[in-house]
């Protein structure tokens, strides 16, 4: 079967290459129209519990979840000055249209965890507007370009802030892989070859099998959810595999020559020995990447759609473009090859793995047990792997996600990003009777939880006064977020029922937070 093959490459070489041009050409037209299908999702299963929570978090609770986190810092004012949340609000009413679903600020929802334990910063968490989590992501760039308040310090965090900075990170990084990764081969393939011109010919496979595979994820994009950090790694995987098997069947070709056979033998013999490796090598990875298309992760099962088109095209092209480009070249396969070049190689390959080779049947079993040890030790620290959700510590010490992140952890009672959100449905009203002592023994068991400092939930939401003898009367608002657990903002370590509500003591103040139930920090204690 190779041998035909090989003789088919031979005697129709100009249609195979015709071919190999056409799907090249192809592929690049296709891929010109990935880049505005890619998600930046991708990373949670639709079905997922997590999933669930989030979508029930933003469609009927409205309040605990955030796509963004935004804090505002200001060296001079505090966060009870008026000027403060003036130029907070501010900044947040300018915000881009159809950017934001819902902001909550410390004032808004009567949190004081919303203010630094220095009173000079409060962070804002957003609910963006988007389909899916590209339009969120979207909505975000947006919003981060348009929003600005004068004299404070504006840093972003938070899912999408973090996902978008991971995904132009990786964008530079494909560019700086196309850059000097490829001209980097190109070096290391002149010296494993000893010429230029044997040494491009893996390269134009890994290129082909590259274009195939994503081609293929354009052609999925619509269907399925195709993450910008996939196109990194199918490109790794199809460049590795067609640049691999270029590999054999170039070394095989040219050993064939040197034999004394012609280019249409060597060619025949080169398909059906090195060419059947390749060939079937391929096929088996491609049918493993093809499971990873039924994973129900975006990015898994992309890179699994890409990666099997990228393995099937490399080994398509290894057994048939690449054979014919070697027969028209014939013995021109070894042309731009110094003499110097070659005969250091020749010195080279009689002397270092000739000298592996025999050194290795003379002693098999130990360099097995040797080289399977060194295998296992280079394996250990996989063990202490811990897989989740991408999030800050994906990013470098310097980028300004993960910057924010960290000074949130240390500047907040509670980092925003430190925190879980969770959905309980209740048989009862939860604001009163039955109801709201079920959602105290539920609180107080999740407070009590391993590692837990403490659990939140927002209270009943009230309306802000409308009328003017409502405003002078110093209104209250009914309206109560509760803590349970240790104080957050001081020392306290008692389990209490923390709450705060907004007041407004005199019509000449402002409505401000006010902390109760801790006599750490409650002045009204």
């Amino acid at each position: 079967m190779f041998v035909r093959l090989g003789r088919f490459d031979v005697a129709r070489r100009v249609w195979v290459l015709a071919g190999a041009v056409l799907v090249l050409v192809v592929s690049c037209w296709a891929c010109s129209g990935l880049s505005g299908r890619l998600s930046y999702g991708g990373f949670m299963a639709p079905a997922a519990e997590a999933t669930r929570a989030a979508d029930a978090i933003r469609t009927e609770v409205g309040e605990g979840g955030a796509d963004v986190l935004v804090t505002f810092r200001s060296k001079e004012l505090a966060a009870s000055r008026p000027a403060f949340r003036e130029a907070v609000e501010d900044a947040l009413r300018r915000a881009p249209k159809g950017t934001v679903d819902r902001a909550t600020t410390a004032w808004s929802s009567a949190n004081p965890l919303l203010v630094s334990l220095d009173q000079h910063a409060t962070v804002v968490p957003i609910l963006l507007k988007g389909d899916g989590e590209t339009g969120r992501t979207q909505s975000y760039l947006a919003l981060r370009d348009a929003l600005r308040a004068p004299g404070f310090e504006v840093t972003w965090t938070g899912p999408s802030a973090i996902i978008s900075e991971i995904v132009q990170r990786s964008q530079r990084d494909l560019v700086r892989t196309e850059l000097m990764v490829l001209p980097l081969m190109m070096l290391l393939m002149v010296f494993v070859f000893r010429g230029v011109v044997a040494a491009l010919l893996p390269v134009v496979t890994g290129v082909l099998a590259t274009a195939a595979a994503l081609a293929a994820l354009r052609a999925v994009a619509d269907v399925i959810e195709v993450p910008y950090v996939t196109v990194n790694l199918v490109v790794a995987i199809g460049l590795a595999a067609g640049v691999d098997a270029g590999l054999l069947i170039v070394s095989r070709f040219r050993e064939e020559l040197r034999a004394g056979r012609t280019p249409a033998e060597a060619v025949a013999i080169t398909v059906d020995t090195a060419g059947r490796t390749v060939a079937l090598s391929g096929v088996v990875m491609t049918f493993i990447a093809v499971g990873l298309a039924f994973f129900p992760l975006g990015f898994v099962r992309a890179l699994g759609i890409g990666a099997a088109a990228g393995l099937l095209v490399g080994a398509l092209v290894t057994v048939t473009v690449l054979p014919a480009l070697l027969f028209c070249l014939g013995e021109r396969v070894d042309a731009l090859s110094p003499a110097w070049l070659r005969r250091q190689g020749g010195r080279r390959d009689g002397v270092l793995w000739g000298r592996v080779a025999r050194a290795v049947m003379q002693k098999p079993i130990a360099y097995t047990c040797a080289v399977s040890a060194l295998l296992l030790a280079l394996a250990v620290p996989f063990l202490h792997t811990v897989i989740g959700f991408p999030d800050q510590r994906m990013l470098p010490a310097g980028a300004p996600a993960r910057v924010a992140a960290e000074r949130m952890e240390h500047d907040f009672a509670v980092s925003g990003l430190g925190t879980l959100q969770a959905i309980a449905t209740f048989d009862h009203p939860v604001d009163r009777g039955r109801g709201h002592a079920d959602l105290l023994t539920w609180t107080r068991n999740v407070s009590e939880l391993p590692g837990a400092r403490g659990c939140w939930w927002p209270g009943p939401p009230g309306t802000r006064p409308s009328s003017t003898s409502a405003r002078t009367s110093g209104w209250r608002v009914p309206r109560r977020s509760h803590w349970y657990g240790p104080c957050a903002r001081c020392p306290y370590p008692a389990a209490a029922v923390c709450w705060w509500a907004a007041r407004r003591p005199s019509p000449w103040t402002p409505w401000t937070p006010s902390t109760g139930c801790c006599p750490g920090c409650s002045p009204s204690w």
